[in-house]
């Protein structure tokens, strides 16, 4: 079932001020699932970004290596998500 997207580069281009110049995607989903529609492509280690904002004043680039989780121990995975969770879910009282 398709979810509404979490980021999308309306959002982005609404937002006033925005501080957001570095976008990781870990979740790498490609097909129309895609929480986060702002990205479309995978980057690599040799090429681990991709600007996908080119705005003089507050360009955004995108991390996006689909292997990345993998590299990682499950409990380093899980300890980093319990930290990250709030403050994913406070982002939305934020400005961007």
């Amino acid at each position: 079932k398709k979810i509404p997207p979490f980021l999308t580069k309306k959002m982005i281009e609404d937002a006033k001020d925005r501080h957001l110049s570095v976008f990781v995607d870990v979740s790498c989903e490609m097909s129309e699932r895609n929480p986060f529609p702002i990205n479309n492509e995978i980057t690599t280690f040799k090429t681990p970004s991709r600007r996908i904002i080119n705005d003089d004043k507050c360009p955004l680039d995108v991390i996006a290596i689909d292997h990345l989780p993998s590299l990682i121990p499950k409990e380093s995975s899980e300890s980093f998500a319990n930290l990250l969770l709030p403050t994913l879910l406070a982002l939305k009282d934020t400005n961007l």
